[in-house]
C-alpha cells in the first residue's frame, strides 16, 4: 500500500507540476487572459501540498521550474521556483494543518513577500538583470507610446506637456510606493489563491473548515489606525527634517493604511447596501466611483478610519447580542 500511494502521489505531483508550468507559459504568452492566469499559477502546487504533503509541492515546485526554464528562460523558471513556488508551498501546508483562514493569509502573504525578494535578489546577483528597473523602463516606453499616438491624433503641444507632466508624476508616485505595492501584491496574490484552491479542493472532496466572515462584516481593531497616524507624523517629520528616506517610508506606511481602512470603508458601505437592499446597479455605479474619484476615495479612507474607532455598523453590539 505504501508503494502504490507513493507511486500515486509522484504522478499526481508530476502532473499538477505540469499544469502549473502550463498556466505559467500561458500567462506569459497570451494576452488578457494570460494576466488574469498570473495570479492563479501557484494552485497546483497548493493542491499537490494540501493532498500529498510538502514533499510532493516541493517537486511539483521544482519540476514545473525546470520546464518553463528549457521552454522559456531561466528568468521566468526563478519566477516560477521562487514567486509562485513559495506562495504555493506555504499555502499548501497551512492548509494541510487546518490553520484558521486569517492564519494562512498571513503565512502566504509573508512566503510571498520572502519569495519574491529572493527572486529579484537573485535576478540581480547572478542573471545581471534588475527587474526593476526592467518595470520604469517598460512604463517609460509605454508613456513614451501613448504621447506619440496622442501627438499623431493632432493634440495640441500644450496638451501634450500637461500629460507628459502627469504621467511622469504618475511614475514617480509608482516608484516612491513600491514597498507598499509589493506588500499589497502579496496579500492579494494570497487571498486570491487560498480562495479559488479552496474551490478547486472542495470538488476534489477536501472541505476545509471555516472562513473569512461575510465582507460587509469585516472590521479590523481601532488600534491600527496609529498605524495610520505614525505613517502621517513621519511624512511631517521627513519634510521638517528635509529626508527623503523618512518621506519615502511614511508614504509608504500612509499609502498601506489608507487602502485598509478604504476596503475598510468598503465593507461598511456593503453592509448598509444589503440592510437596505440597494439595486445592483447602484451599488455598482457606487463602487465605481469611489474606486475612481480621488475625493471620494479621501472620503473613503475616514469613513473606514471613523469605523474601526466608533463601529458604524455597531458589529461589536450585535456579536455580545448573540
Amino acid at each position: 500500500m505504501p508503494n502504490k500511494l507513493s507511486t500515486r502521489a509522484l504522478t499526481e505531483g508530476a502532473i499538477l507540476a505540469s499544469i502549473a508550468a502550463m498556466l505559467v507559459l500561458m500567462s506569459f504568452y497570451i494576452p488578457v487572459i494570460g494576466t488574469l492566469m498570473t495570479f492563479v499559477c501557484p494552485v497546483p502546487i497548493i493542491i499537490a501540498g494540501v493532498r500529498w504533503g510538502k514533499e510532493i509541492s516541493i517537486m511539483a515546485t521544482f519540476i514545473a521550474a525546470l520546464l518553463v526554464s528549457i521552454l522559456s528562460g531561466p528568468l521566468l523558471g526563478i519566477t516560477v521556483l521562487f514567486g509562485f513556488g513559495a506562495i504555493g508551498i506555504s499555502l499548501g501546508l497551512c492548509i494541510r494543518r487546518g490553520f484558521s483562514p486569517a492564519k494562512i493569509l498571513i503565512i502566504g502573504s509573508i512566503a510571498s513577500l520572502v519569495g519574491t525578494g529572493l527572486m529579484l535578489t537573485i535576478s540581480f546577483i547572478f542573471l545581471k538583470i534588475n527587474p526593476i528597473a526592467e518595470i520604469n523602463r517598460a512604463m517609460q516606453q509605454g508613456i513614451s507610446t501613448s504621447l506619440s499616438l496622442y501627438e499623431k491624433m493632432g493634440l495640441a503641444s500644450e496638451q501634450l506637456k500637461q500629460m507628459r507632466s502627469t504621467f511622469d508624476n504618475m511614475l514617480k508616485m509608482v516608484s516612491l510606493l513600491l514597498p507598499s505595492s509589493f506588500l499589497f501584491a502579496a496579500v492579494f496574490d494570497t487571498f486570491l489563491n487560498f480562495w479559488v484552491a479552496k474551490l478547486v479542493l472542495a470538488k476534489l472532496g477536501h472541505k476545509i473548515e471555516g472562513g473569512l466572515p461575510p465582507f460587509s462584516r469585516w472590521r479590523i481593531s481601532h488600534y491600527t489606525v496609529w498605524g495610520f497616524i505614525a505613517g502621517w507624523l513621519i511624512t511631517m517629520l521627513s519634510q521638517y527634517l528635509g529626508s527623503s528616506i523618512l518621506y519615502k517610508m511614511g508614504a509608504n506606511i500612509l499609502s498601506i493604511f489608507s487602502i485598509i481602512f478604504f476596503v475598510q470603508a468598503l465593507s461598511v458601505l456593503s453592509f448598509f447596501m444589503k440592510k437596505y437592499s440597494l439595486n445592483i446597479v447602484f451599488k455598482v455605479i457606487i463602487y465605481f466611483l469611489l474606486i475612481t474619484t480621488p475625493f471620494l476615495s479621501f472620503i473613503a479612507v475616514l469613513v473606514g478610519l471613523l469605523d474601526s474607532l466608533l463601529d458604524l455598523r455597531k458589529l461589536n453590539l450585535a456579536k455580545s447580542n448573540e
